[in-house]
């Protein structure tokens, strides 16, 4: 079986009849968009959630530019 974790921004499109199912969600609550939708919690893994982060990689020589 092939999976992926994602955002939910960047699946939202993904979603839909004949295309990929949304299984758990990671949140402690279910998504207001996807009601249907169950959390891993519920799924059988009580007390899992994942707050989402977000990070930005490069090269370890790319200069940063100070703020």
């Amino acid at each position: 079986m092939q999976m992926v974790t994602s955002n939910f921004a960047a699946a939202y499109a993904l979603l839909g009849p004949g295309r990929l199912r949304a299984l758990p969600v990671t949140d402690k609550q279910r998504s207001a968009q996807f009601p249907d939708v169950p959390t891993v919690a519920e799924s059988g893994l009580p007390g899992f959630e994942n707050n989402g982060w977000f990070d930005a990689l490069a090269p370890a020589g790319v200069a940063v530019a100070a703020g």
